[in-house]
């Protein structure tokens, strides 16, 4: 959906990682890097002709990091895995857990949930099945834990069995065979460029124990249903769905029942959480020219009022995560470089922006500690993403996004239909 110059048309070029799922929240794949095997991806690549000219190497190369605001001084990060393609981590709620999902390891080439433990370094694979894994996320309780899986509708489905880890391992070898018979020299990569198409898994969200085991199956709408996260007292679920023919997002009960629609805009809605206090939401939502914003929103009886725009740069604001004050958004984006993603933080009013990394890594899905003085977020340093974890430090400095805010930047939500009696 949104493509970075790239000098490679493969689907094992720099950035076709995107396998990590939908990442919950439509992962990109220049945030994961190439894994070591390919998959299907809910954004894969295509190539088409272009009338373009050909970018040259130099253009492509990274551009000079602006300089941090006097007096900032950037939190330097610590890398917490090596293993496969790793990302999406989230937090138990005593803080001392990640849990998060890796694919192109030894033991499996598809998307499995792991959970890290942040004392002693050790990691433990909770599911183990022909099918891909996303979205996971802790119960409040800490006993049990909620992902999205196709393990269930692949097999459900022939329309979905191409999704199916099996089908893909049985199929690569002809892929990358007939990759290699095709002669593609560096005046065929110039005359190609890189576009993206969303790809929407057939994603169910499941409720488990924290071992993983006695998987309990939420939801059983046809096709995508993923990017679930608990609310704080652990009775509701906000998540997102393309059950209507449009992604948007929706709210049950912990239980699966209650199952409500919460927006109505046409366009990709995606990433939702719940405020620490179960008042408000964030989210991100895309326009139709590929550029993604950040809101938030009051919950009032399993509706969505108030809604208020935090950011307005042409670009990808995504991944926002609540700050435990519920007084900032946590995100990632790319409107300072286009070919580079940055760590944010945005106040609830949207007055005051503030960035937090300045590295040529790719740095995206950052999340807040319990506490509020750590942040965990995905990052490609090396050839993979791997999970990374620094001190949250506060800039003192303060840019308005409102000055960016244009009639043409706007996107409009409308209210619900009524209701049929």
């Amino acid at each position: 959906m949104i493509a970075i110059p790239s000098s490679t048309t493969t689907n094992r070029s720099w950035f076709g990682g995107l396998a990590l799922s939908v990442l919950c929240f439509a992962l990109l794949p220049w945030a994961y890097g190439s894994p070591p095997t390919t998959q299907p991806s809910r954004l894969t690549s295509t190539t088409a002709p272009s009338k373009q000219p050909s970018v040259s190497r130099r253009s492509l190369a990274p551009q000079p990091l602006p300089t941090p605001p006097q007096g900032y001084i950037p939190a330097s990060p610590r890398q917490l895995t090596s293993q496969g393609v790793n990302g999406e981590a989230y937090f138990s709620p005593d803080g001392k857990k990640l849990i998060f999902q890796s694919y192109g390891r030894k033991e499996h080439a598809h998307t499995q949930i792991y959970i890290l433990d942040l004392q002693n370094g050790k990691e433990t694979r909770l599911t183990n099945h022909d099918g891909d894994d996303t979205c996971s996320y802790f119960h409040p309780n800490g006993k049990s834990i909620l992902y999205a899986s196709t393990v269930d509708e692949v097999r459900e489905s022939y329309h979905f069995r191409f999704f199916a880890p099996s089908w893909v391992a049985k199929h690569r070898a002809q892929r990358e065979q007939a990759a290699k018979s095709q002669k593609w020299g560096k005046k065929n990569r110039a005359k190609h460029k890189r576009t993206y198409t969303w790809v929407y898994k057939p994603y169910e969200i499941y409720l488990a124990g924290l071992d993983g085991k006695n998987p309990r199956r939420l939801t059983h709408a046809n096709g995508y249903d993923a990017e679930g996260t608990y609310s704080t007292d652990g009775k509701h679920i906000i998540f997102s769905s393309h059950r209507d023919g449009d992604q948007e997002l929706y709210l049950m009960n912990a239980d699966g029942t209650a199952q409500r629609r919460l927006t109505w805009r046409k366009g990709n809605d995606g990433g939702p959480f719940l405020s620490p206090s179960g008042k408000a939401v964030t989210w991100r939502s895309f326009d139709v020219k590929g550029n993604s914003q950040i809101f938030v929103a009051d919950l009032q009886d399993a509706t969505l009022r108030n809604i208020r725009q935090l950011t307005f740069k042409s670009g990808i604001h995504w991944a926002p995560f609540w700050h435990p004050s519920e007084k900032w958004v946590l995100f990632s984006a790319n409107s300072d470089d286009r070919k580079n993603f940055e760590l944010y933080l945005v106040n609830t009013e949207g007055t005051c922006l503030k960035r937090l990394t300045y590295s040529h890594a790719q740095d995206v899905l950052p999340v807040f500690s319990p506490d509020g003085k750590q942040i965990a977020f995905t990052a490609r340093k090396g050839r993979y993403s791997q999970l990374y974890i620094m001190p949250f430090v506060m800039p003192s400095h303060c840019e308005d996004p409102r000055l960016h805010r244009t009639p043409q930047s706007l996107l409009h939500f409308p209210p619900p239909p009524p209701q049929k009696h």
